[in-house]
């Protein structure tokens, strides 16, 4: 009897270090996956060409930030928080290069239904990620809690350009400089990003 209780004992004590085991590895990986999931987006604008561009991309950011000579990109101090994941109700953005013949420039298409329009409707624009960053999409041009809005703005030129930001007092002033603004609601929210 003595025999059995020890070896019930000792499957016991397995099982229990095993599953403390698994659930501190469970731990670490969410932390670590929170961590790698959030990314900075940064804006640059080129006074030379009245353009703005933005990305989370650290390579490209490091290239903008120390190309020499910075052939014209500055950036303009607005950064927003994305998910370079997916999660549970978010959306991709994807990102297509617009050719010089039709802007130089770049788009950040919100969800499956926007990206899938802007590549049938402009076939020579270059899909360069279906899932650059994700985001939460409004609800009738609201956020839901834990996000802030992002808003769009479109130049409506033959070199055409976005500008994004999460500041209405950008928006604004982009439209009364004659820019588009674009997206849901009475606010014209595009998208919501992390707080």
């Amino acid at each position: 009897m003595n025999r059995i209780a020890t070896s019930i004992a000792k499957s016991a004590l397995r099982i229990f270090v095993f599953a403390s085991f698994a659930i501190g590895m469970s731990s670490l990986a969410t932390a670590v996956s929170a961590q790698a999931i959030e990314k900075t987006v940064v804006e640059y604008y080129n006074a030379s060409l009245d353009h703005y561009f933005m990305t989370h991309d650290e390579f490209e950011i490091q290239r903008l930030d120390n190309a020499i000579p910075s052939q014209g990109w500055e950036r303009t101090g607005e950064t927003w928080r994305v998910r370079s994941l997916p999660e549970t109700g978010s959306s991709p953005v994807c990102r297509f290069y617009i050719p010089p013949g039709e802007g130089d420039s770049h788009f950040y298409g919100r969800g499956f239904a926007e990206c899938k329009a802007t590549a049938t409707s402009h076939p020579s624009f270059v899909n360069e990620s279906s899932a650059f960053f994700h985001v939460t999409l409004p609800l009738h041009g609201a956020c839901l809690p834990g996000t802030r809005n992002l808003y769009r703005v479109f130049n409506g030129r033959l070199d055409a350009n976005h500008r994004y930001t999460i500041e209405r007092g950008i928006r604004d002033l982009m439209v009364e400089a004659g820019w588009i603004a674009e997206g849901d609601g009475d606010d014209r929210v595009a998208m919501c990003v992390a707080l």
